[in-house]
């Protein structure tokens, strides 16, 4: 099975089809009112005018700052084609020009939308970006908007402020089903079957359509993107077994039940240490940190899509585990 590393091209893309497809409680009218604010001039401080957008691989955040450009005449600023530039000053000056040449509206500053950030800060390129573009709209009156690929860290220095970042979730059961239709309608029955929740990523919906229905590749090329997005990828020849002690663990009830966990892994012949499992998960970002509290939760487009695969994929062990009755 060959590694997904990149997310599927774009498709096209309508305000109509955005505001129906996501959920009507997520961050869209919290940034709406952060961009109205700006507007009236009341966000003086560089804090308060850079919003971070986070939320796992594929889950959309690239539609939301394109449905922000379309609808607040904002920026949008693709870091991934930084790789089709020859030299670091090339595509600076892209970035310039694309800025330069969009009216403000008589605006202080511009409403910057800077996609695919990554965690590492690895690349010439990169510190290029942040010295000659990104300082001089937080020192001015800009606003940016980043989404990042990594739910926790970015690649700017430490002096640029980093506010806790806004989750993005994922499709509502409208929006995946209207995805499915316009990919692949004749399989839309099958999806359905094969899905356990009504929150799902828009690449995993993607991916099922292209493997006509195949759950079990689907899950796998989603959750190896995944992992490789956030830096921890699973080695080749492990993605199996790494799906079988995930899908299992995805049936408990509460990720933070020492007996439950060791229950589950005794059923599964696993041997390895439950400090060492919840800390793979950790760092793979299916499991996060609960905010304000000490106990883990689950990613749930992860956990979704896990239960899917183990219900498709080991139908026995799944009821064994009681899997139908812990949602």
């Amino acid at each position: 099975m060959s590694q997904i590393l990149s997310p599927p091209p774009p498709e096209p893309f309508t305000i109509e089809r955005y505001v129906e497809d996501h959920r009507a409680d997520d961050i869209e009218p919290i940034i709406a009112e952060k961009i109205r604010a700006w507007e009236q001039n009341t966000l003086s401080a560089p804090f308060d005018r850079i919003i971070p957008v986070a939320g796992s691989p594929g889950i959309g955040k690239t539609w939301l700052l394109r449905y922000l450009s379309h609808t607040h005449q904002g920026i949008y600023i693709d870091l991934e084609e930084r790789h089709q530039f020859a030299t670091s000053p090339a595509y600076i000056n892209h970035v310039h020009e694309q800025i330069h040449s969009t009216p403000d509206r008589q605006r202080r500053g511009y409403l910057l939308l800077i996609d695919h950030v990554p965690a590492l800060r690895n690349e010439e390129l990169l510190l290029d970006f942040e010295d000659r573009v990104l300082r001089s709209h937080i020192r001015g009156h800009s606003l940016v908007i980043m989404a990042q690929q990594h739910p926790l860290r970015w690649c700017w220095s430490g002096d640029i402020p980093h506010p806790i970042p806004l989750i993005l979730h994922g499709f509502t059961e409208a929006g995946w089903k209207r995805q499915v239709k316009q990919l692949a309608a004749s399989l839309l029955p099958k999806i359905k079957k094969l899905l356990d929740g009504t929150e799902h990523s828009p690449y995993l919906i993607t991916l099922l359509c292209r493997n006509n229905g195949d759950i079990g590749s689907a899950v796998e090329q989603f959750l190896t993107y995944w992992a490789t997005r956030v830096g921890y990828p699973i080695a080749q020849g492990e993605v199996q077994r790494e799906l079988s002690l995930a899908s299992t663990l995805a049936c408990m009830a509460d990720p933070e039940d020492d007996e439950q966990l060791s229950t589950v892994l005794d059923q599964i012949g696993c041997k390895e240490s439950p400090f060492y499992i919840r800390l793979r998960m950790l760092l793979r970002r299916w499991w996060a940190r609960e905010p304000g509290k000490s106990g883990y939760v689950w990613s749930e487009p992860a956990r979704h899509a896990l239960r899917a695969w183990l219900r498709a994929e080991k139908p026995g062990l799944y009821q064994q585990l009681g899997c139908g009755r812990s949602l």
